[in-house]
């Protein structure tokens, strides 16, 4: 197209007045101003949309670094919540399998228990003081027995302290008589 102008410029050139190539004249030098003006701003506006460019460019890459960088972060701490909960799990099923051992101990315990308890007769309670011909040897077999039997000993049992005791009278009472 600014060929075009040009051409129809060319072509009235020579059928204009002097007067008319002075303002021409003007004309143009002030087009040309002004058109190196515009390119000016234009150059100017480049440059600032470049420096925007580099600006945002490195905008977006310290977000993206500090994206990555808690992305990292994040996983890193889902795998400390994550390994602290499979810890707790693995605890959870040692303290299950600790109760179901306790269970079974205390029941095979129970069981044991009644066995003896149910076991321990008149004819075991008459074994207590068997042998015992004196009254010394009764007092002496009867501490024995009582440092065995304790309630406050290790293996000590009140249910056999009190059979040892109603025994001892018994037997007791025979030797006074």
């Amino acid at each position: 197209m600014e060929e075009k102008a040009l051409k129809q410029v060319e072509e009235m050139l020579p059928n204009l007045s002097e007067n008319s190539l002075k303002e021409l004249r003007t004309w143009l030098f002030k087009e040309s101003c002004r058109l190196v003006n515009q390119e000016s701003a234009l150059q100017d506006e480049s440059k600032h949309l470049q420096k925007e460019k580099k600006q945002f460019l490195l905008e977006q890459e310290r977000y993206q670094r500090r994206l990555e960088r808690d992305r990292k972060l994040l996983d890193q701490r889902e795998a400390l919540v994550e390994q602290k909960l499979q810890m707790l799990r693995e605890a959870y099923d040692h303290l299950d399998e600790d109760r179901s051992l306790l269970e079974r101990e205390r029941y095979h315990l129970e069981k044991e228990k009644s066995y003896l308890e149910g076991a321990f007769d008149q004819a075991d309670q008459e074994l207590l003081f068997c042998g015992v011909h004196s009254e010394s040897a009764l007092k002496k077999r009867y501490r024995d027995l009582m440092k065995i039997f304790h309630p406050d000993n290790v293996s000590g049992d009140q249910r056999v302290v009190q059979v040892i005791n109603q025994q001892f009278e018994s037997i007791h009472g025979t030797f006074q008589r």
